[in-house]
């Protein structure tokens, strides 16, 4: 985190950070469409991530009004193909693929 102060009344805050999956599990519950397919857990553990924001504070006597856009990116590898047996024996074999995840938004916030 690095914080400056830009005028009596402004300051201006930056984040980096940079993230590693460890573990994860994926969770696919095949049951909900229909009875004969069994769910499937995935473990996930080859992934990283990187976030990334900047805070704007407006200070006041007591109260400070801020507003932080950020970013949040991931990216997680293949999981492990898992193979699972239904109630009707149904057998279902999957994994969870290579994917990427990138978020925007932003907090708007008040500081006591």
């Amino acid at each position: 985190d690095f914080l400056r102060e830009l005028s009596p009344i402004w300051n201006l805050g930056l984040n980096v950070e940079a993230d590693v999956l460890l573990w994860g599990r994926q969770d696919s519950h095949l049951s909900d469409a229909t009875i004969t397919y069994p769910d499937l857990q995935n473990e996930q553990k080859n992934g990283f991530g990187i976030r990334g924001s900047f805070k704007l504070i407006r200070k006041g006597q007591t109260t400070d009004f801020l507003l932080e856009p950020f970013i949040r990116y991931w990216h997680i590898k293949n999981s492990r193909r898992v193979t699972a047996v239904g109630p009707t024996g149904t057998a279902v074999s999957g994994y969870e693929p290579d994917n990427n995840t990138t978020e925007f938004g932003a907090k708007l916030g008040v500081q006591y």
